[in-house]
Order: C-alpha cells, then sequence, then structure tokens
C-alpha cells in the first residue's frame, strides 16, 4: 500500500495514479480528471509539478494532512507530515527546478 499525506489543501501537481489490482484514492480535488478501472489522471493548482504513482496490486491513498494535524500519535505526539516529492527529488514547496 502506498499512502501520501499532503500538507496542502490544492498542491500544484498533475497526477497519475496506476494500480494493477490495487484500489485508488485521493483527497484531492482534480480539475481535467479521467478514470479507468487501472489509472486516475487529473490536475491540481496549476499543475506545475509531476506525480506518478504505481503499483502492481497495492492500493494507493493520497489524504490531506490538514485533517490528521489535529491527531497525534499515543507514544511521540504530533504526527509528522513526510516530504512529498515531485519527479526533481524536491519538496513540492520548494521546487523551482521543474
Amino acid at each position: 500500500m502506498t499512502n501520501i499525506q499532503l500538507d496542502e489543501e490544492t498542491p500544484d501537481a498533475t497526477w497519475m495514479l496506476q494500480s494493477g489490482s490495487g484500489h485508488r484514492s485521493i483527497a484531492v480535488p482534480l480539475e481535467d480528471r479521467k478514470e479507468s478501472n487501472r489509472k486516475t489522471e487529473g490536475r491540481s493548482g496549476d499543475g506545475q509539478h509531476e506525480v506518478k504513482l504505481k503499483t502492481s496490486s497495492g492500493n494507493i491513498s493520497i489524504n490531506n494532512m490538514l485533517e490528521s494535524k489535529k491527531k497525534k500519535h499515543p507514544r511521540t505526539g504530533p504526527l509528522q507530515s513526510p516530504q512529498f516529492m515531485c519527479s526533481k527529488k524536491q519538496t513540492i514547496r520548494g521546487c523551482l527546478a521543474c
């Protein structure tokens, strides 16, 4: 399973999620959304960064961290957001090279 937590409501990205036999969910409003039984594509914000996620049989889930920030881990406190990387290995907020 691939699970990504975003810390922006509408990141500037062009999305392609593909899974051979898993489910796909994305909690980001997509423009130009296209879906088939194995692929979800679309654009959020200005679509500046390309995000491609592929699995052969696992689920893909893109969630919004804004809701999760209110939750706490039982032992370590507030949950931390992992870095979200673009195709040039830059964080989405800091990427100027793409």
